[in-house]
């Protein structure tokens, strides 16, 4: 018990204050992860977070790019590239800096209770909330006040990572008209394997009198990254990535979010381009192959990726997966 409190009083430390203090502090040249054309904004949403969001527009674009990241992370961690373990990253050589030079605009937004933006640490009441937030960002950049670089008659892609995956999913099923399509890599749509982690076996049956009860204690176990040690140290370098047991409550609604899904995949139009690798043991590829065979678009594909562990945009080879997506898009965009 007196660990878990020393955790949470660690957890709670983190408020959006702090987490921006530390953000600006180590990214004292914002210039490194924003480019020469990049920008930052924010939104208040519907629970009263500001929600951090950043632009990244195109010379000429010909389509956008709603890149979406995983849990625990912040989207300038997520893709943004690597300059060395423990050092902040930077855009160039970045997936976004790729997706420029292809001339897609690309914008995110810090998930609420995830870097910049506001919000408990870590911790979300309502899964639905995620997706609520991704779509109040597309409606800016897809309307008629959109910044620079964005705006209406642009085609728009959704590109999320593991937790991103199954937001950007929900968010396309929401609005099917939405998306030109959709990139998911390792997509947090089924969590059995994290289900029967460690003392999780115990916790998941009482998940729910658990979430009402002590919501905000820090006690789920997630995977680290054996495979990729130094990604692993990386990420336990950074101030804001979140390094602790899941809270309850959101380690609750990201397993409601994949029971909600599974009986309606079947329901998706979207086209969708899926990566995952059958290593992966943060989430499991056996939900990636049931959306690829139930969904109801026609236009699907699932790439088996087994030299890769999770973190499809920092592991060895993730190059050749972003070259693989940038043409994916291109061949789709209207009047190809």
């Amino acid at each position: 018990m007196g660990n878990v409190l020393r955790t949470l009083r660690a957890v709670d430390a983190l408020t959006p204050e702090r987490r921006r203090e530390l953000l600006d502090a180590r990214h004292d040249a914002p210039r490194e992860f924003l480019g020469a054309r990049g920008s930052t904004g924010s939104f208040v949403n519907a629970q009263g977070n500001e929600i951090a969001s950043y632009f990244w527009p195109a010379k000429k674009p010909k389509g956008m790019i709603l890149i979406v990241h995983g849990q625990g992370a912040y989207l300038v961690f997520e893709y943004c590239a690597n300059a060395g373990v423990g050092k902040p990253k930077r855009y160039r050589g970045s997936w976004i800096a790729a997706m420029n030079e292809a001339g897609y605009s690309v914008a995110g937004i810090d998930n609420q209770g995830t870097g910049r933006s506001g919000g408990l640490y870590g911790y979300v009441h309502d899964f639905t909330h995620f997706v609520d937030d991704l779509l109040m960002l597309a409606a800016q950049i897809t309307g008629p006040a959109a910044p620079p670089g964005f705006g209406e008659g642009l085609p728009l892609y959704g590109l999320g990572c593991s937790l991103g995956g199954c937001i950007v999913l929900q968010a396309s099923m929401r609005r099917p008209l939405l998306f030109q399509g959709l990139v998911l890599l390792a997509p947090m749509l089924s969590l059995e394997r994290v289900k029967n982690a460690g003392a999780n076996r115990l916790l998941v049956p009482l998940s729910h009198l658990l979430s009402t009860v002590i919501p905000a204690w820090p006690v789920v176990a997630t995977p680290k990254n054996h495979k990729f040690p130094e990604l692993q140290e990386d990420w336990d370098s950074d101030p804001v990535c979140y390094h602790y047991p899941a809270r309850v409550r959101i380690g609750c609604q990201l397993l409601n979010a994949c029971d909600w899904l599974a009986p309606r995949m079947c329901r998706v139009t979207t086209p969708l381009l899926v990566f995952h690798s059958e290593n992966d043991t943060m989430t499991d590829p056996d939900g990636s192959k049931a959306l690829v065979s139930l969904a109801k678009t026609e236009d699907k594909a699932l790439r088996l990726v087994n030299s890769f562990w999770h973190v499809l945009t920092k592991e060895t080879g993730n190059e050749a997966l972003l070259s693989e997506a940038l043409s994916w898009m291109d061949s789709r965009l209207p009047g190809r």
